[in-house]
C-alpha cells in the first residue's frame, strides 16, 4: 500500500565495488535476517523494473515493534542503484527513497518475508501520510530526517553498504 508517491532523485558520482558490511547501521538495530528480507524486498518487489548492475539499500530504522502478525518495522529506507563503470568502480545512476512502515513475517525456518509496506507521500501532503503512517513515532521520525547531518551520514554509511548484485 503506498500513501502518495515516491521520491527520485539523481545524482553522478563515483565508489568503489568492495563492500562487505551490511546495510542496517541505523537509530534501532535490527536481525540480520530481517535486514536482508527488507533489502531484498526494496528491489525486487517494488522496483525490479529498473536495469541497473547493482544497488546498496540503506536502512533507518525509527522503531519496530513485535505483533501478533509478525514484526512492523518504521524507518527512512533508500536505495541506490549503480551501474558498473571499468572494472573497479560504479557509477550511481538513481536513488529511491521509501519513508513508512514495512511488515514482516518470520518464517519456520527462521528468515523473514515482507508482507507490506505504507508509504508516505512528498510535497504538500506529505507530513498528513507521514503523521497517519508514524503515528507516536512521527516526532522521532521528523528529527531524524530534518537534519541536515542525517543525509550526510547517510553518504557515509553508504559507503560501507552490502551491494546486492541484479541478474
Amino acid at each position: 500500500m503506498v500513501l502518495g508517491g515516491l521520491f527520485t532523485a539523481c545524482q553522478q558520482t563515483e565508489r568503489p565495488t568492495q563492500a562487505d558490511e551490511t546495510s542496517k547501521e541505523s537509530l534501532i538495530a535490527i536481525d540480520d535476517q530481517m535486514a536482508e528480507a527488507i533489502n531484498i524486498y526494496l528491489h525486487d518487489s517494488l522496483r525490479s523494473d529498473l536495469l541497473y548492475d547493482a544497488y546498496i539499500p540503506l536502512l533507518n530504522i525509527v522503531d519496530t515493534v513485535k505483533t501478533d502478525e509478525g514484526w512492523n518495522v518504521w524507518g527512512d529506507f533508500w536505495v541506490y542503484y549503480y551501474n558498473q563503470k571499468g572494472d573497479t568502480s560504479m557509477k550511481l545512476e538513481t536513488i529511491h527513497n521509501y519513508s513508512g512502515v514495512i511488515k514482516l513475517n518470520q518464517l519456520p525456518d527462521g528468515t523473514y518475508k515482507v508482507v507490506d509496506i505504507i508509504t508516505v507521500a512528498r510535497g504538500p501532503e506529505g507530513e498528513i501520510y507521514a503523521r497517519r503512517v508514524f503515528g507516536e513515532r512521527y516526532e522521532k521520525f521528523h528529527e531524524m530526517v530534518s537534519n541536515p547531518a542525517y543525509f550526510d551520514s547517510n553518504l557515509s554509511k553508504k559507503a560501507n553498504g552490502k551491494v546486492y548484485k541484479i541478474k
